[in-house]
C-alpha cells in the first residue's frame, strides 16, 4: 500500500501508480516542468479513516480528490483552490437520516524540485471547508495539510476557524476590497 501523499503525487503529476519517484527521480526520469498540469502544485482529498494512516494508506477511503487550476489567458475559466474542488466532487449523500457523514481533508503541495512545501489552506478555504460539505451532506472534522518541514500537521477545523491569525494567500494580502482583509488587516513590518 502507498501512502497518501504518494498517491496525491501520482494524481497531481498524472504519473503511473507503479512508478517508483525515488528511484526514477535519480535517473532524472521525473521533471515536472513538463508536466500538462501547470505550475501549481496543490492537491487536496477528502476522506475517511484516521488521519494517523496517512503515511501507510492503509484504512483509508478517498471519497474526492482536487486540484488548484488558475484563470486562463483570456479570464474565462475561474480560479479555483484544491479544498473547492475536492468539495465540489464529492457524491451527494441522501440526508434523509438528518446525520452528517464525518470525514477529513488532506492538502498538500509540491515544489517543481518535488519538495513537499506549505499547503495550510486560506482563510476563505477554511470557511468552504466548513459551510460546503453540509449542502452535501458531509461533515469535516479535521484538516490535515503538510508544512515547509515535510510533515503532516492535524489540526481541527474549529481550531483553524477561531484562529485570531488566519493564512492569506497573495491575492487575498494585495486585494483593497476583500472582505477578509477588512476582518483580519495585513499589519506592515516597516
Amino acid at each position: 500500500m502507498t501512502s497518501i501523499i504518494e498517491t496525491l503525487y501520482f494524481k497531481r503529476f498524472c504519473l503511473p501508480s507503479n512508478i517508483d519517484i525515488k528511484s526514477e527521480n535519480k535517473k532524472g526520469f521525473l521533471n515536472n516542468t513538463n508536466c500538462l498540469c501547470g505550475n501549481y502544485y496543490h492537491i487536496a482529498c477528502i476522506f475517511v479513516g484516521r488521519g494517523e494512516n496517512l503515511l501507510t494508506g492503509k484504512k483509508i477511503e478517498i471519497l474526492s480528490y482536487g486540484i488548484n487550476k488558475y484563470t486562463d489567458i483570456n479570464g474565462n475559466t475561474p480560479s479555483i483552490h484544491a479544498e473547492y474542488d475536492a468539495i465540489s466532487k464529492l457524491p451527494p449523500i441522501n440526508k434523509k437520516r438528518g446525520n452528517l457523514y464525518q470525514c477529513n481533508i488532506f492538502i498538500a503541495r509540491f515544489s517543481v524540485s518535488n519538495k513537499i512545501k506549505n499547503s495550510k489552506p486560506c482563510y476563505q478555504c477554511i470557511l468552504n471547508i466548513h459551510n460546503l460539505p453540509v449542502q452535501k451532506g458531509y461533515q469535516i472534522k479535521n484538516v490535515y495539510y503538510t508544512d515547509s518541514e515535510e510533515n503532516i500537521v492535524k489540526k481541527k477545523l474549529k481550531e483553524l476557524l477561531e484562529s485570531d491569525n488566519p493564512f492569506l494567500t497573495r491575492y487575498q494580502r494585495n486585494s483593497n476590497n476583500n472582505r477578509v482583509n477588512q476582518e483580519f488587516p495585513v499589519t506592515s513590518s516597516f
